[in-house]
């Protein structure tokens, strides 16, 4: 019984979901603001029964360049590529970006998928032929089935299928089959009555229920529920499968997309990697010490590429690297990986993993003000790091820091630690998720996704500081409302109850035309700031 991986990748507004939901009867995409936008923010999957009993497991991927972190994350661990180039745009840039990424990981097989067909003639089909075959010249894809297909009309969708097939019966690199489990973790939650549960696809190994396993790079043990693949519930799942795990010995916030989970002992926690690197045809030059994102499995990293022997790679060259992460990382000899420049934000190159330093091997003291530059790289947004943090990275040397504070060399402003003349600023990256934010939540009104839901798709790492800076304001803890609502939904409170006296939940439901679920939620949050105070089942504005 065959199961295989295969990825649906391409531009953006490419076809990628209606071709998923037209071979497997499954929309992909489930946030509200995906339905709103009309593009996939979080990697899709969906199953697609093969011709042996087996199941594909259809991989949809983000094609929006700034959901390209989505993208690789859903790209790891594919058994083959689907590569959609619409009829009418022709190859773009994130065609050409996504064949580069799977490329880089290792998939081997694939073919290309001509979509909107039905909005081109013989003419301009063949010109996108002649696009695609200048693209995928010298790749894996190089002379792999070219096929047009038209979801509004079903033109090609069979012999779409029958390729599928394949595809799937097609010989492929072997598979880790008797190595240790491993599954890389692309989304976390949970379910009332279950506790959490993680996603991945499993890249080496089995995995049963009752099966004792190990978080990396916490190293925390956890014992596995149960299992289900596509939503079915099942006792054992192998390599190449989709997998759900419920877990029990850990709560939520103790596991992130980019965690590990895998047999005890199976995988090396590394902050120096031996590498190979060989950077892209049309990538620009890479000087050694340049810093970049890192992308291994469904973890993101930033590191220090230091390359062997040279000052800078060119273009289409490669050349054995070391790489100096940012943070430990889980990871094993042999792994994969792709990396991508900070600015402009662009994926050069990647390689494979040749020797991995074990993080506690690392002897000398970390020197505090290197830390601290690292940290407001890494957080721009934040005022600076935990002072507690900071010290323990340092061995505990309290009196190093001070002796840096006296100087002025670092300032301690309360529990928090900062290199001088440091405020927290925008990069230009962040900016645009800020502006994203912005518009979503002035959009969403009183009635916004939860919390988790919108950090998921959109980072919460600057929803913080919109919080903290009084741009979005808190309701309870899994909501949040643009100010321009909150505050003149105040002054709607205040003038309801300058004419009523005290203020009915039922009253201000009404009047706002909004679910008594948010009404309720934004009373408690004037509670909360000293606007209102609750007197029975109703309230009053505070000071009357």
């Amino acid at each position: 019984m065959a199961d295989f991986i295969l990825g649906v990748a391409g531009h953006v507004d490419h076809g990628k979901t209606a071709l998923t939901l037209a071979l497997t009867g499954v929309d992909t995409d489930k946030l509200a603001e995906e339905k709103r936008r009309g593009l996939t923010i979080e990697t899709g999957f969906a199953p697609f029964p093969l011709p042996d009993g087996g199941v594909a497991a259809l991989v949809d991927v983000p094609g929006h360049e700034a959901f390209l972190r989505n993208m690789l994350s859903g790209a790891a661990g594919l058994d083959a590529a689907i590569l959609t180039v619409a009829a009418d745009d022709g190859v773009m840039p994130q065609t050409r970006e996504h064949l580069d990424i799977c490329t880089l990981l290792g998939v081997g097989l694939g073919l290309v998928v001509i979509t909107k067909s039905d909005l081109a003639d013989e003419s301009r089909l063949a010109q996108v032929r002649e696009e695609v075959a200048l693209l995928t010249a010298g790749s894996f894809l190089e002379g792999a089935p070219v096929l047009p297909v038209s979801v509004r009309t079903s033109i090609g969708l069979e012999a779409l299928r029958t390729a599928i097939a394949a595809l799937a019966t097609a010989p492929r690199s072997s598979r880790a089959e008797d190595m240790p489990f491993r599954l890389n973790i692309d989304r976390v939650f949970t379910r009332e009555g279950f506790g959490t549960i993680i996603t991945g696809t499993i890249t080496s190994g089995a995995v049963s229920a009752g099966d004792e396993l190990v978080l990396y790079p916490s190293g925390k043990p956890v014992r596995v529920r149960g299992l289900q693949s596509h939503g079915v519930e099942i006792a054992r799942l192998s390599v190449g499968r989709r997998a759900a795990l419920n877990l029990s010995g850990v709560d939520r916030d103790e596991v992130s997309r980019g965690d590990t989970i895998a047999s005890s002992g199976s995988m090396d926690l590394t902050d120096f990697v031996e590498a190979e690197l060989t950077l892209l045809p049309h990538a620009a030059p890479l000087k050694t010490g340049t810093r970049v994102r890192l992308y291994q499995g469904t973890r993101e990293l930033l590191c220090r590429c230091t390359l062997r022997g040279r000052k800078v790679l060119l273009p289409g060259a490669y050349c054995a690297v070391r790489l100096r992460l940012e943070a430990p990382m889980a990871a094993r000899q042999g792994d994969r990986f792709v990396v991508r420049t900070l600015s402009p934000a662009a994926t050069v190159g990647g390689g494979i993993f040749q020797a991995l330093t074990p993080a506690e091997r690392q002897k000398e003291t970390p020197d505090p003000l290197e830390l601290l530059a690292q940290y407001h790289v890494r957080y721009p947004l934040r005022d600076g790091m935990n002072r507690g943090e900071l010290l323990q990275k340092c061995g505990g040397k309290t009196a190093l820091l001070e002796a840096l504070a006296a100087r002025g060399a670092i300032k301690l402003r309360g529990g928090v630690a900062a290199l001088p003349g440091f405020r927290p600023k925008y990069t230009p990256e962040l900016a645009k998720v800020r502006d994203q934010i912005e518009v979503y939540y002035r959009r969403a009104g009183l009635a916004p996704e939860e919390n988790e839901t919108v950090d998921a798709s959109m980072g919460g790492e600057v929803m913080e500081k919109l919080v903290r800076d009084g741009i979005l304001v808190p309701l309870g803890g899994r909501h949040r409302v643009h100010r321009v609502y909150y505050r003149r939904e105040e002054e709607a409170l205040r003038a309801l109850a300058e004419r009523e006296g005290v203020i009915a939940l039922g009253q201000y439901r009404d009047m706002l035309g909004v679910s008594r679920k948010y009404a309720l939620l934004l009373l408690e949050q004037f509670d909360r700031a000293g606007v209102t105070v609750k007197q029975g089942d109703c309230r009053v504005l505070a000071g009357h």
